[in-house]
C-alpha cells in the first residue's frame, strides 16, 4: 500500500505567519505554486490557496491591502503523517473537498500532498496494473493453447 511519504513534494514553501498577504501572493506566484503553508514557531498554523485567494478576496471584491493574511488562510488546516496510505490522504480530500494536505510528524511539517500527486501517483498504479494484466492474458493464452493442444494430441492418440 502506497504511503503519502512515498509521493509527498518535500521542498515545501512555507512563510511566516506575519508576512505580508501581497508579499506571499507574490512568492505564490513566482513560485508557480498553489499554496503556501504558514508557520508560526516552526509550526504549521495555516495554509494559503489559490481558492482563498479567490473566494475571500476577489469574488467579495476586497483590497488585498487591506486584507490580512489571518483573514484568508485556512486555519489549522487538516493534516495526515508520513505513514498515512494514499488511499486515506485521497478519501480524507474528497469528503473534506479539500486539495492540499500538510504530512506533519511529531509536530513539524516534513512534506505536502496535492490532488495533483495523487493523480500522478493513481496514473503510474494503472500502468503497472495495465502491463500485469496484459502479463496475465498472454499466460492464459499460453495455458489455453496448451490444454487445446493436450486434448488434440489425445483425441488423436484415442482414434488412430
Amino acid at each position: 500500500m502506497t504511503k503519502v511519504s512515498e509521493i509527498m513534494s518535500k521542498n515545501i514553501v512555507t512563510v511566516p505567519r506575519k508576512k505580508g498577504l501581497k508579499e506571499i501572493i507574490r512568492i505564490m506566484a513566482s513560485s508557480r505554486i498553489s499554496s503556501i503553508i504558514i508557520t508560526e514557531d516552526e509550526r504549521v498554523h495555516g495554509i494559503l490557496t489559490e481558492r482563498d485567494l479567490i473566494k475571500k478576496i476577489l469574488l467579495p471584491g476586497k483590497d488585498v491591502a487591506k486584507v490580512t493574511v489571518d483573514d484568508v488562510m485556512t486555519h489549522d488546516p487538516i493534516s495526515v503523517n508520513s505513514v498515512t496510505t494514499l488511499s486515506e490522504a485521497s478519501h480524507m480530500m474528497k469528503d473534506k473537498n479539500i486539495r492540499h494536505i500538510p504530512i506533519v510528524d511529531n509536530g513539524k511539517l516534513v512534506g505536502l500532498v496535492t490532488q495533483t500527486d495523487i493523480v500522478k501517483e493513481t496514473h503510474n498504479i494503472h500502468q503497472k496494473n495495465v502491463k500485469f494484466m496484459t502479463y496475465q492474458n498472454i499466460q492464459t493464452i499460453i495455458i489455453v493453447i496448451f490444454f487445446l493442444f493436450l486434448v488434440g494430441f489425445l483425441v488423436y492418440k484415442k482414434f488412430f
